[in-house]
């Protein structure tokens, strides 16, 4: 009988440590991929003054997106400056030059999700993921915050074919979406084979030079977690 009560405790205790984690890979990618597309958006900003083209288009993008980054509390009903930026977002994904349509697409996502309108923010991210004029890396972010943006929401199935087809497509976001995996295969009620599988991906990240120092780091604490419940189950 105490081996049964002892059983059954370890086994709360490991799961609600995986649940812990995967929340833990989930808010990291997603945190990771924001902080990217910020980083990108005032690089690409950069570009075009410097190159002097579509001087108009460039500034309407850059005060759309500064008054969204720095608006607080974008709840809808939005504040109407916040509502016209928008707008011209909206208007540059459909219409602005080739280069600027995604950027401006992820801003518009970024301000639609933060205001509740998932729905919205899903059909910006799916046009950057269609278009063919923008660059792959481009294409292959919107389809993973797509996909978080998702989780809770979509099924499970669907989610995992995304994270998988990202996961084996090479570029910066790979590790991302392999961490993505890991969170679903340390999901309540996860067999014995997802955890092994998750060990499996998670080691691979841990030696991966080419991942994130974030993604290696995590992976690595949470190598040590499965290790230091094997050794406790002992």
């Amino acid at each position: 009988m105490a081996d049964d009560i002892f059983s059954h405790d370890m086994a709360d205790w490991h799961a609600e440590r995986n649940r812990a984690f995967a929340r833990r890979v989930a808010a990291g990618g997603v945190i990771a991929a924001c902080a990217i597309v910020v980083g990108l958006g005032a690089w690409q900003y950069t570009a075009y003054r410097h190159g002097k083209t579509d001087d108009a288009a460039s500034a309407r993008y850059f005060d759309a997106a500064r008054t969204v980054q720095t608006a607080h509390g974008l709840k809808a009903p939005l504040p109407a400056n916040v509502a016209s930026a928008g707008s011209t977002l909206a208007d540059l994904q459909a219409n602005g030059p080739a280069a600027m349509r995604g950027y401006a697409g992820f801003q518009l996502a970024n301000l639609r999700q933060q205001s509740g309108d998932l729905a919205g923010a899903q059909q910006a991210w799916h046009t950057i993921s269609a278009a063919n004029d923008v660059p792959e890396s481009q294409r292959q972010l919107a389809t993973l915050l797509s996909l978080e943006a998702s989780e809770g929401h979509a099924d499970a199935k669907v989610l995992r074919e995304g994270f998988t087809s990202l996961s084996q497509r090479p570029g910066p976001w790979q590790a991302l979406a392999q961490e993505q995996l890991v969170g679903l295969d340390l999901a309540p009620g996860a067999t014995a084979a997802q955890s092994a599988e998750a060990q499996r991906i998670l080691t691979r990240l841990s030696q991966n030079a080419a991942a994130p120092e974030g993604v290696r780091e995590r992976a690595q604490m949470m190598l040590q977690t499965f290790g230091d419940a094997t050794g406790g189950a002992g």
